[in-house]
Order: structure tokens, then sequence, then C-alpha cells
């Protein structure tokens, strides 16, 4: 009889295999959480003797179900130890990594998880807060490590530094070359990055099949170029003018004021009126105020051939594209 990989892995067979995969999850926090809680039960019940007596083959099972399988893993300052733990079993395959680095400063954060393999990564999701600290030089390494996740279909990046410098957008920017195949793509910086034109075509260049973009807290001129992309949200930006050549695009969420192609975002709300309850049963996720004290005030749902366009100020995307343009007001100060 053939034996297969999780057999020579486990020594049991596909089936208790699966049970482990049912019982446990693919989750390290939640599987870390479970099992420290299982102990704690354990103590307090006065079993130390069953539990040393089961624990044995049962870790040894354990530790090589999390060998043998990709796992997602939720890091942050919390689950440092989670980390050091996975490296010294071995368990160092993940297929979804989200990182948070408030707490920890970047060269940590780095030491961390370096030695972790990302070849079977399908989602990574990076957030730096603005607390953290970093020279340009560990960016780059913390970034490098990366170079391998080929297979990232979807990926979040954010860095919460106000001041970002130009160095370190275009550090992430590049970082998108190692990602051929990634079909979503969330992308912020700070809260006063003036979207550089150039940059942003360059970044996307190096993302051939990208389907759904979002960019957070861009101001400026927004320009892009792409043949696959198929859904742009510029919800949180304050741009002043939006120029596309998206052929296969179908849906635009964007913030008014703002001139689409050659056309001025507050004529068309005029003319496309309001209709908040249908944009917020559609995308929950983008009714969100930009700042606290902001109310949303108008939604106008507005179809692509009513954007005038000209060479200088293009808007060319899919024939049935539907634009999403909200406005939003402070909200009236109690004195």
């Amino acid at each position: 009889m053939n034996v297969t990989a999780p057999q020579e892995a486990l020594g049991i067979d596909e089936i208790l295999r699966s049970i482990y995969g049912f019982v446990l999850g693919t989750d390290l926090n939640t599987i870390t959480e479970n099992m420290q809680m299982t102990q704690m039960r354990l103590v307090s019940n006065m079993q130390m003797t069953q539990m040393r007596l089961v624990s044995q083959h049962f870790n040894i099972c354990f530790i090589a179900y999390l060998k043998s399988t990709p796992f997602k893993l939720h890091y942050d300052s919390r689950v440092r130890h989670i980390v050091q733990w996975m490296k010294g079993h071995d368990i160092t395959r993940l297929n979804k990594l989200s990182i948070r680095t408030l707490g920890v400063d970047l060269k940590k954060v780095n030491d961390d998880v370096t030695g972790l393999h990302f070849s079977d990564l399908s989602t990574l999701d990076l957030r730096v807060s603005p607390r953290s600290t970093y020279s340009d030089e560990e960016l780059q390494n913390f970034l490098c490590l990366f170079s391998e996740a080929s297979s990232v279909t979807h990926l979040v990046v954010w860095d919460g530094h106000n001041s970002t410098s130009s160095s370190v957008i275009d550090m992430y920017k590049n970082f998108l070359s190692y990602f051929p195949i990634l079909k979503s793509l969330v992308m912020g910086f700070g809260f006063n990055t003036d979207a550089d034109t150039d940059s942003v075509k360059r970044s996307i260049k190096n993302c051939p099949q990208l389907e759904r973009l979002v960019h957070r807290s861009l101001i400026g001129n927004y320009t892009l170029r792409s043949h696959s992309l198929k859904f742009l949200n510029l919800s949180s930006c304050a741009v002043d003018s939006i120029c596309l050549d998206c052929p296969s695009l179908a849906e635009l969420i964007c913030h008014n004021p703002v001139v689409i192609g050659n056309t001025s975002g507050s004529a068309l709300a005029e003319k496309f009126g309001n209709d908040k309850v249908a944009f917020i049963e559609k995308h929950p996720e983008c009714y969100e105020p930009r700042f606290v004290s902001d109310i949303l005030a108008s939604v106008s749902i507005i179809p692509s051939d009513s954007i005038e366009s000209t060479a200088n100020n293009f808007f060319q995307v899919g024939n049935d594209c539907i634009i999403t343009l909200f406005a939003c007001m402070k909200k009236q100060q109690n004195h």
C-alpha cells in the first residue's frame, strides 16, 4: 500500500488527519487559545496525571499535523510567543498572514517573522502602526521577507505614518512586483499622501491580473491605466480629478467634490439625485465617514456614459460601468 504524505508525516491515515483539521481548524491563534484553555481546565480538575498520559502521543500527532498543513496566523504584540513556539517546532508554512505592528517596532517584527515560509501564502495583510519606528533599511529588509510569496492573490498594505517619505512609498510599490498573480489590493499611506500619477501607474503595471483595487487616503490627481481592473474604490480619498483607461472596469466608488474625466462631480450629483439606501445595502463596508465629525449626505449612482472625456482628461471604462459618487458634510456641533 502506498504511503500518502499525511500518513508519512503523522503515522495516521487521512481520515484521522481530516478529524484534526475539523476539530482544530487552521487558525493558529484560535488553536493556541483553545489548547491553553484545555490545559487550564485539566489543571483545575486535578487531572495532571491523565494529561501527561495522553499528551505525549497527542503532542506528537498535533505537531505533525501543524507541520503538514498551511495555517493562518494573526501576528501582533500579544502573540510573539506563538511565533517563537512555531519556529522552535519547525512549523513554518502559512497560507494566510496578517501583521499588526502596534506595540512592536519593525525590527522586532522582522526578527520574529524571519524563518517562516511564505511560498504557500494566498492572503497577506500588513499594517504598520503610526507609532512603530523603522529605518529605510529595516523596512526594506522586512518587505524582502516576502520576495518568495508569489502565490499571494489578496494583499493589504497600510503604513499609518503621516510623514511617509517618497522613498518609503517607492519601496512599498516596488514590493508589488513580488506578487505576479495578485487579484485584490488595498493600499494606503498615512493621511496626507499626494497621488503621484506616475508612481501609481508604475505600481499597477506590476499587477497584470489585478481585478480589485482600493486606495486609502490619497489626495491630488488620480490617473490609472489597467486592462484587468474591474473594481476601483477611492471612497476614502479626497482626489481632485480621476482619469481612467480601464476597459474592464465595472464599478467605481469615489468622493465628491471631484472631476471625473472632464465632468464635474457636483453637476453629476445634481443630475442623478440621491440614493443612499441602495449604496449602503450594496457596500456596507464603504459606509464609513472619512472623519468622525462627518456624516453621509448624498449618494448618486451614475452610468459611465454620462461622463465626458477628452484627450487630456480621459475616462475609458467598461460599457456597463457604474459610478457611485457620494458626499459627506460636517455634523453640527452642539454648543
